[in-house]
């Protein structure tokens, strides 16, 4: 939980998922209006840089359980490439193996095309949503090959 404390100089760092830190609806059907996302919006209109993230294949780590719990044992599983017509098939084409760049700079190239939403259950590899990138990110860093992370010992 985040306790937002006002004052000019105070900042606070908002670590999620992409689906839940965009500024709209990231999946199709949601019911909350794009929740974490667009509820910090409301409450700091023109204040909330989202970045999201992107990979185009590698590996990831999730667990077979439907809910993480303290018992769920995360593994390394393939990323598979992304789908042809994507935002990450389309990211993937660029020379640098990781890079960043400013979403509003897209200009006409910033069209709805499917945006992999990878969860932490096996499976969310291949969940893909029509996605505008600037009207959900201010940025994105890309990352061509994911690594799955790994639990610390």
């Amino acid at each position: 939980m985040t306790r937002f404390v006002a004052g000019p100089s105070r900042k606070v760092i908002v670590w999620s998922h992409n689906a839940h830190v965009a500024r709209t609806a990231a999946a199709a059907g949601e019911s909350n209006g794009g929740g974490t996302g667009d509820y910090l919006e409301r409450l700091f209109p023109g204040q909330y840089f989202v970045l999201a993230t992107g990979t185009a294949g590698g590996t990831f780590a999730a667990t077979t359980e439907r809910f993480i719990s303290p018992v769920s044992v995360m593994t390394a599983h393939p990323l598979p490439l992304a789908k042809a017509g994507s935002w990450e098939a389309s990211l993937r084409q660029v020379a640098s193996p990781v890079y960043y760049f400013n979403t509003h700079q897209l200009g006409a190239q910033d069209q709805r095309r499917p945006l992999r939403l990878v969860g932490q259950t096996v499976g969310s590899e291949d969940y893909y949503s029509d996605t505008q990138l600037s009207k959900s990110y201010d940025a994105l860093l890309f990352v061509r090959q994911s690594t799955a992370a790994t639990p610390l010992r």
